[in-house]
């Protein structure tokens, strides 16, 4: 019996029955609906974390400098132009013409209030002053000229600033960062018009003076997000008719909608998910490179991304996939081997198995993600290695992973971020001594990621970059896992969805002629 068979027979749960009579509304022809599992943690602050990928209503509030395309190359957004005019200085070429949805101008002076206020006290702890942390001045050299000063050379400084959204500075200085956050202000084509907290339901309404506004027929005028962490409610959403489009359901779901008749589609992220090994007590059984390399051995992943993950992605050799820059096309994944997973361990010493406790992320946007583990500690089990596993919610997950305090876990559940950039830099830094509070630690990688940051020449760097990664394979920092796969089911007639890299542009959703004359 299939789950929409089970639902059927079912008692409707509460909270359902709550969701269905909220989103009881008349068809509206002007309006998109979508149901998705939650708001942004930090609402309408794009400071204080980074943007997710898949679908995120940050992408229709605000724009950045720059933007990354599906291959990691760098797009222009309000920034046309850059250029490296030496190791330590950029100047980029601002769009003109560009106003905030409260008629502040957008300029040089808006981007360098920006990068001021990230160095301030204020900004101390938000995600993004981390990532801007190398930008020592921000200077305005006319009205559409901005000159970067770094404290080290980055040869991929435009790719950082894709994840920097420009914000009106009049307003954001009046308003400080917790009123901005209910009340955000932004460039992009919708603007927050409620965050829902009664309702259940935020809106957005279309912007028709931005500066990429949609332009062609049946652009939607508002965008009404509901609110349901529950993956049945929001799929039931859909069936019912009360909504176009939904996120982030069981690969198994789409299956049983697509017999339904709604259309589906997965996108996969080159966000791979992985468990996270210390080597930095030297006493620890995982401070053993042959421990690590034994661990990734007793993994039965073919068999996970068969049925686990009904065949929508394949193994991974590394923390990339093949359209980041720096992937390694030589490298390939840790063969399923128990039997040399078994001999790893006696020539390590611990022939008589081990045991380890793993925290990892519980998240309705990767419902899989528990079976995985969970087949994980099957397959370590075989080799005589017992793993706990205890799951913790996002936020507690954030200050473990960023603090390094991991509340006397041995494993903890990561992601490989080349997404953020599409370049593996970010990947390897995070699995070496650079990072903040860093689980893993290999010395000699040191002098090798920050001379990277020196090589402007594409070709030299990516060599460069392939064989950290060949050598991060070696080391085994983590069991590596599989990618992020973002999933999506909505009625017909809006599609086929359209993607930047790896965000669905909901700017670009049309309205079907079916839901116009309703």
């Amino acid at each position: 019996m299939t789950w929409l068979n089970v639902l059927g027979s079912l008692k409707r749960p509460a909270g359902l029955a709550l969701l269905l009579s909220v989103m009881a509304l008349p068809a509206v022809s002007e309006t998109l609906r979508i149901a998705t599992s939650g708001r942004v943690p930090n609402l309408g602050n794009p400071y204080a974390s980074m943007m997710t990928r898949g679908m995120h209503p940050s992408s229709i509030m605000f724009d950045a400098l720059t933007k990354l395309g599906s291959n990691g190359e760098v797009n222009p957004v309000l920034a046309t132009s850059w250029e490296a005019t030496s190791p330590n200085r950029w100047v980029f070429t601002l769009r003109q013409g560009v106003t905030f949805a409260n008629g502040e101008p957008f300029n040089a002076d808006a981007v360098v209030a920006v990068f001021e206020f990230l160095v301030t006290p204020d900004a101390r702890g938000l995600f993004m002053a981390g990532e801007a942390r190398n930008i020592g001045k921000a200077n305005a050299l006319d009205e559409f000229t901005v000159e970067l000063i770094t404290c080290k050379p980055d040869a991929i400084l435009p790719k950082r600033l894709s994840l920097v959204f420009m914000v009106p500075p009049r307003a954001w200085a009046d308003m400080g960062q917790d009123e901005f956050a209910l009340h955000p202000i932004g460039s992009g084509p919708y603007q927050l018009r409620d965050w829902g907290f009664r309702t259940g339901i935020y809106e957005m309404d279309r912007v028709p003076t931005s500066w990429r506004a949609a332009t062609h027929d049946n652009t939607p005028e508002i965008i009404a997000f509901y609110v349901a962490a529950d993956a049945v409610s929001r799929s039931q959403s859909l069936i019912s008719g009360q909504t176009h489009l939904v996120t982030n359901l069981g690969l198994d779901m789409l299956i049983e909608m697509e017999a339904q008749g709604y259309a589906t589609e997965t996108l996969e992220s080159p966000h791979i998910e992985g468990l996270a090994m210390r080597n930095t007590d030297a006493e620890h059984p995982l401070a053993d490179v042959r421990v690590r390399q034994a661990l990734n051995m007793a993994i039965d992943r073919q068999t996970m991304a068969d049925i686990i993950l009904y065949g929508k992605t394949q193994p991974n050799s590394q923390g990339a996939l093949p359209q980041t820059f720096g992937f390694n096309p030589d490298i390939t994944p840790y063969p399923y081997d128990p039997d040399r997973a078994r001999q790893l361990l006696a020539d390590a010493g611990y022939e008589d198995g081990l045991f380890f406790e793993a925290v990892v992320r519980t998240q309705a946007t990767a419902p899989e993600n528990l079976q995985i583990y969970q087949k994980v500690a099957q397959d370590l089990a075989r080799i005589g290695v017992t793993m706990e596993i205890r799951g913790v919610q996002a936020a507690q997950w954030i200050a473990m992973w960023f603090t390094g305090d991991w509340r006397g876990a041995d494993i903890l559940s990561m992601n490989w971020s080349s997404s953020i950039y599409m370049d593996a830099i970010r990947s390897i830094e995070n699995a070496s001594c650079l990072k903040p509070a860093p689980f893993f630690c290999d010395p000699t990688m040191v002098p090798r990621i920050e001379a990277s940051s020196t090589l402007f020449k594409p070709l030299e760097r990516q060599k460069e970059l392939q064989a950290m990664m060949a050598q991060l394979h070696d080391l085994a920092p983590t069991i590596l896992l599989f990618p992020e796969i973002h999933t999506f089911a909505f009625d017909p007639a809006l599609g086929p969805l359209q993607y930047d890299g790896e965000m669905l542009m909901l700017d670009a959703i049309r309205m079907g002629e079916e839901d116009e004359e309703s």
